[in-house]
């Protein structure tokens, strides 16, 4: 069921990404429609599929640092987002999570419940990784001494499937 009353229109994110685990930590973007103040609370799953393991490290900061987390386990945390009218705002959600078989997952399908692409996505992947594999294929590459970075720039995104990343 799509949101009418508000959008979440953008993220930026930062992956890393080593031999044992995957690490998320960025800032997604949501804007109040109405003449109202919003006040909700948000579901942010995590990957639980078989190659994925224990998710730690978990927080979720609204713009002033505060943490609006609620409530966490290994499938979801619970964040609260306060928006005023006609007015937006940037959460920083972060969190770690182990990998197996040289596999790792970010959800994305989730967001098309919102109804709308996002305007804008930037992602970067920082990794030792000489060689990946992703189900969106990096935009850039470079190696900075034994790292190699990655990224992703789309506009008007709907995701089609998940971020999966294979090295």
């Amino acid at each position: 069921m799509a949101m009418t009353n508000m959008e979440f229109y953008r993220e930026d994110l930062n992956f890393s990404l080593t031999k044992d685990y995957f690490t998320v930590d960025g800032y997604y973007y949501f804007r109040n429609l109405t003449d109202k103040e919003i006040n909700i609370l948000l579901a942010y799953p995590f990957p639980s599929d078989s190659l994925m393991g224990a998710v730690d490290s978990v927080f979720a900061l609204d713009h002033s640092g505060n943490s609006i987390m609620v409530q966490t386990n290994q499938k979801f945390m619970n964040f609260r987002v306060n928006i005023a009218p006609h007015d937006s705002t940037v959460c920083r959600i972060g969190y770690m999570q182990e990998v197996r078989d040289h596999y790792a997952k970010y959800i994305l399908l989730t967001t098309r419940a919102w109804g709308k692409p996002f305007t804008q996505v930037h992602y970067q992947l920082i990794t030792k990784a000489k060689k990946i594999t992703c189900s969106y294929p990096p935009d850039h590459q470079d190696k900075r001494g034994k790292l190699y970075y990655y990224q992703w720039h789309m506009t008007n995104f709907m995701p089609d499937k998940d971020f999966i990343i294979k090295y």
